[in-house]
């Protein structure tokens, strides 16, 4: 009887949480008729221009494709939000990638117009050239910068709980971040954000509410909380995707800080809804932003105990289909 009891209590906290998550995704992700905010516009003005760039970036495009698209676009960047927007630049160079792609062609029946009105726009898109649209690389450079052992850096990297004291230069942290900027999101909307604590009676606070740094929370003095912007999201289709993101994110940016010789754990976030507005309470962590897991970094010491954290067989893992 008890473990029936047990039973259908954790799959009423399962249902709970499944309703907080839809009510969270529902309230902030961009699937209402109108954009309630210059975050959401942002996201899907990002992921429109992205398809022409994704067009232009095939081995053979298709000529004249995504006028659907390009009308979208042009009407996005004549309203307020359009003018607004920070990724108005990336935009209007997508255009003229796709223009000047397209200039020696005869256009298609239909095409005049969006075409002069694209032609139209030459002016603003002056110098916005290398903020959208395609560019060029070479396998021998990639190659060049790519030159690690990343088998031997992989392998060396573990989670660590024992830190020198001391905080982490905030420069270190900013050049950690933009290199984890690259690592792959949705249609290149980079909805992941992270909030950065160096305050020990704050990251003490947070870490009250995630059960996973017993015995080790007195070293942690740098504490990063990862997040994903809801906002960027608009199907149902993505109503998981900012986990995915914000992983993703979170993944590149514990290699940049390994690649410094700094260590870091990552803390899992697979909290109840009790404890997440907890957290927003305690911290000014935005309403839109799911959290994703937090981020204990350090300085290494010199010599410190590590788990061996054996990994599975090769072929559990990897399946022929």
């Amino acid at each position: 009887m008890k473990s029936i009891v047990r039973h259908n209590l954790v799959l009423m906290r399962l249902a709970r949480g499944a309703v907080y998550d839809f009510t969270r995704f529902s309230n902030y992700a961009a699937i209402a008729p109108r954009f309630k905010n210059q975050s959401q516009f942002d996201a899907i003005l990002v992921k429109e221009y992205h398809k022409v760039e994704k067009g232009l970036s095939l081995p053979s495009p298709r000529r004249f494709f995504g006028q659907p698209v390009l009308r979208k676009v042009l009407r996005m960047l004549d309203s307020e939000y359009g003018r607004a927007s920070a990724f108005r630049d990336a935009a209007l160079g997508s255009i003229a990638a796709y223009v000047k792609f397209h200039e020696q062609l005869e256009p298609p029946e239909g095409s005049a117009g969006l075409l002069k009105a694209l032609g139209d726009l030459r002016g603003a898109w002056q110098g916005t050239e290398e903020r959208g649209g395609v560019q060029t690389v070479r396998k021998a450079d990639i190659t060049r910068d790519g030159e690690i052992d990343f088998g031997k850096f992989v392998r060396s990297r573990h989670s660590v709980r024992e830190f020198e004291p001391g905080v982490i230069p905030i420069s270190t942290f900013e050049q950690c971040v933009t290199e984890a900027m690259y690592a792959p999101s949705v249609c290149n909307r980079q909805s992941a954000r992270c909030y950065l604590i160096q305050d020990k009676s704050v990251i003490d606070r947070a870490l009250a509410l995630q059960n996973g740094n017993r015995g080790f929370s007195d070293q942690i003095e740098n504490l990063v909380i990862v997040t994903s912007d809801l906002s960027a999201f608009n199907t149902s289709g993505e109503r998981y995707q900012s986990w995915i993101d914000g992983g993703m994110f979170a993944m590149a940016l514990v290699f940049a800080l390994h690649s410094r010789g700094i260590g870091s754990c990552c803390l899992n976030w697979s909290q109840n809804p009790d404890a997440d507005k907890a957290l927003r309470a305690r911290m000014p962590i935005a309403d839109a932003d799911n959290v994703i897991m937090y981020i204990a970094v350090g300085e290494l010491r010199d010599e410190f105990e590590v788990c061996r954290s054996m990994r599975k067989p090769l072929t559990e893992v990897l399946k022929e289909i």
